[in-house]
Formats: structure tokens, C-alpha cells, sequence
């Protein structure tokens, strides 16, 4: 599979969403896929943790981190 444009955002071994820098955007061919703000890795952990705090329900969070699963591997591990 070409590691570039959307297939590079589909594969969740290769998609790290936000924290992909202008750099790679353009050599990937993802600029404008992805929202403008580029942000750490460490910053997406914080904003998932507090989206999965606000989950009540164990079967919620399983599958808000499933989902997470599918689409981005390196922020979920």
C-alpha cells in the first residue's frame, strides 16, 4: 500500500492524525485532510483521556478505544 495521501490516513499502523508535521503533510500529499493545528502526540493523549473520562458506562469506553484502534494504532498504544 502507498504510504501517501488518504491511504496513509486510512492505515491505522501509519495514521497519526494532528501530530503529523507541515513536512510531512506536504510530502505525504496530506495537506488539507488533516485539521490545520498540529499538535504533540502527548496533547492527543490529554484530549482522549478527557473525552474518556467523561464516558460513564465500561461498554462506551471499549468501544471508543476499539475506534480509536482502527484508525489510529500509535495513539492508542
Amino acid at each position: 500500500m502507498e504510504n501517501s495521501g488518504y491511504s496513509l490516513l486510512r492505515n491505522p499502523h501509519t495514521n497519526k492524525d494532528t501530530p503529523f508535521t507541515l513536512e510531512e503533510r506536504k510530502q505525504s500529499n496530506i495537506e488539507g485532510l488533516l485539521p490545520e493545528k498540529i499538535e504533540t502526540i502527548e496533547t492527543q493523549v490529554l484530549r482522549i483521556h478527557g473525552q474518556l473520562n467523561q464516558l460513564e458506562l465500561p461498554i462506551h469506553k471499549y468501544s471508543y478505544l476499539t475506534n480509536l484502534l482502527d484508525v489510529n494504532e500509535t495513539l492508542f498504544f
